[in-house]
């Protein structure tokens, strides 16, 4: 039992942690097919970006942020909407608009039947937004705005903040 126990900590370590995302680097997408194909792949981008801080010398996440953007740009199965409060919080840090990003994609592809209801995506993307902001590991400094997101959620408004 105890090396079984070992073997799980040590293979999702290696899932988690051992990414090598160099492949889908020069990856070209060229019909609907490759994208839904791809899938797997977007969502393995999404949870490696949600689960690392910034750090430019990571090129396993600058390629993982191409890569979901270029999914997200082309998909044909989902539709992305980008606006509300990210068009302040994000402006001036791509980190946050790529967590943003990634979590809305990893939202409609673990939530394919809700991928039409525009106002859960828009929560539970800035719900993942909210998550790795207060993840201390990820060092995100809060602007006023993101502060003002986070208020709206402690009160219970999430969903009618971001609609404003």
């Amino acid at each position: 039992m105890k090396n079984l126990l070992i073997l799980l900590l040590t293979v999702s370590s290696v899932i988690c942690y051992g990414q090598n995302f160099k492949p889908l680097a020069d990856y070209k997408f060229k019909n609907n097919g490759d994208y839904k194909t791809h899938e797997p792949d977007v969502l393995r981008c999404c949870n490696y970006i949600l689960l690392h801080a910034d750090d430019k010398e990571d090129i396993n996440l600058a390629i993982a942020r191409q890569f979901v953007v270029t999914w997200m740009t082309g998909t044909e199965d989902y539709t992305f909407t980008i606006g509300g409060p990210i068009s302040k919080i994000g402006t001036k840090n791509i980190n946050l608009m790529s967590v943003y990003m990634a979590a809305a994609a990893k939202y409609v592809l673990e939530n394919p039947d809700k991928k039409n209801d525009a106002d859960a995506v828009a929560l539970n993307t800035y719900k993942g937004l909210i998550a790795y902001v207060e993840n201390d590991k990820n060092g995100v400094k809060k602007n006023a705005e993101y502060k003002k997101l986070k208020e709206a959620m402690d009160k219970g408004n999430l969903a009618e903040y971001i609609k404003n």
